[in-house]
């Protein structure tokens, strides 16, 4: 399913910067998200929102010279707009989400921001991996939030694995979870990966830095 920005709405994304991030924030709220998060646990995989702290340390890590970027499991925008507020003014943001709250909220950021690097889909991220993104020529990042380890060890694998043969190279897969048992396959497919512990989100997550 295709969220578009509408064309009256569309501003540019000269001055969304900080709109986008506090729009984020205000969305949906801590209760919102946690009553979203208890009906789809197997999609959200957590009861807590992302920090700020955190999404602006994810998107630190993504630099600011990705610019075509797509987002596994967007949720409720936070980690999306801190993307959005670093990527270069000629970027596109994918943000795949498969909760239809999240992707009303996600959708409503981008109309009232006018950003229009943001691309919202609601796709699964099996049936994503498979396909591709028809979407972009390339892809310069990934960003996945989507619980890797509420999956089989196969299913993991294979999403690594095609997320690697996704990515343009010299592309960068940036995982942030709540447990590390995501990162061995991480490790098979990255021998390069690198783990980062970010202490400053409730519960503390575990990053996966992979370049190609």
């Amino acid at each position: 399913m295709e969220f578009r920005v509408p064309p009256e709405r569309r501003r540019g994304p000269s001055a969304t910067a900080t709109a986008v991030v506090a729009l984020a924030q205000a969305r949906m709220g801590r209760l919102a998200f946690l009553l979203t998060a208890i009906r789809d646990f197997h999609h959200v995989g957590t009861l807590w929102r992302t920090s700020r702290w955190a999404a602006r340390e994810i998107a630190r890590l993504l630099g600011p010279a990705r610019r075509n970027v797509v987002e596994y499991g967007a949720g409720d925008g936070r980690v999306t707009a801190e993307l959005l507020n670093i990527m270069p003014a000629d970027g596109t943001l994918l943000a795949l989400e498969i909760n239809p709250e999240f992707c009303e909220a996600l959708a409503e950021m981008g109309e009232e921001t006018g950003d229009e690097r943001l691309m919202v889909r609601r796709r699964d991220i099996v049936e994503f991996v498979q396909n591709g993104a028809r979407e972009l020529p390339r892809i310069d990042a990934i960003v996945s939030g989507i619980p890797l380890s509420f999956h089989s060890a196969e299913e993991r694998a294979m999403i690594v694995a095609r997320t690697r043969e996704l990515l343009a190279p010299g592309g960068v897969f940036i995982v942030y979870q709540v447990s590390p048992v995501f990162f061995p396959a991480v490790k098979r497919t990255f021998p390069k990966a690198k783990l980062i512990v970010s202490p400053r989100n409730l519960p503390p997550y575990f990053i996966a830095v992979a370049e190609k």
